[in-house]
């Protein structure tokens, strides 16, 4: 009986080993599935923080190319209204020097290249870490009735030693009919190139939107205009250009 016994306990053992062990095994195969799930939940955050950054620097510098003639920096041929404004010409001295729609998608993209890379502070994720990993790189398209922006901002999320990398394309679209506008803006210079003493009152009637002209001086007119249809968290949209004969 005693050495039954024994067996018994030797066998019983051996089981328990065995079970003990594939637990221990099934545990550390389900553990770094936990871990990559955890962190895929917290790159969440990260994505979330590059969008709300993107949007917002994207109609911080619609706005601002809007009434600063079409640029982010003074252009060289622009006109002081203030300390704090500069507006380009649209037309100077017989020539057209409006902003081309290349030239508005080049202001707006390389200020969403710079300040997008400053205005992720990844500093605050303290459970993980954030790395960049590429060069931020983004374009706007613009339509007669809205402007698309796409972002693009490769990094990494890690943990441990676990790491997760993508490259997320976020999208922005703000109903701005920018296109429309610009397009209006090159009609009243053109006008004005071909009888710089007349001004074309009826298409700026036809034109559907707000304009308003300003003396600046005897030979300069301040262009603004307003867009009731462009609006965007209560702001209507404008864009402002000088013309000087």
């Amino acid at each position: 009986m005693k050495r039954g016994q024994t067996t018994i306990y030797v066998a019983f053992g051996l089981v328990l080993i065995i079970i003990i062990g594939g637990l221990v095994y099934l545990l550390s195969r389900q553990n770094p599935t936990q871990s990559i799930s955890s962190l895929r939940q917290q790159s969440e955050d990260v994505k979330n923080l590059i969008k709300t950054c993107f949007e917002d620097n994207l109609l911080q510098a619609l706005y601002l190319a809007g009434v600063q003639g079409g640029y982010i920096k003074a252009n060289e041929i622009s006109i002081v209204i203030n300390s704090d404004l500069s507006v380009g010409y649209g037309y100077y001295e017989g020539e057209e020097v409006l902003v081309t729609n290349d030239e508005f998608v080049n202001e707006v993209t390389s200020y969403l290249n710079f300040a997008v890379s400053r205005c992720t502070d990844f500093s605050r994720f303290k459970d993980f870490n954030v790395k960049k990993l590429g060069e931020v790189r983004s374009r706007i398209d613009i339509f007669d009735d809205k402007v698309v922006g796409r972002l693009s901002y490769p990094v990494s999320v890690s943990k441990g030693n676990e790491i997760i990398s993508y490259e997320e394309l976020y999208i922005a679209e703000d109903g701005i009919r920018l296109g429309k506008i610009l397009k209006t803006a090159r009609g009243i210079v053109e006008s004005e190139k071909k009888n710089p003493d007349f001004i074309d009152v009826d298409y700026l009637k036809e034109a559907d939107l707000n304009i308003r002209i300003y003396d600046i001086d005897v030979n300069t007119n301040l262009y603004i205009i307003t867009d009731e249809q462009s609006v965007v968290n209560g702001v209507q949209y404008v864009f402002e250009f000088a013309n000087k004969f």
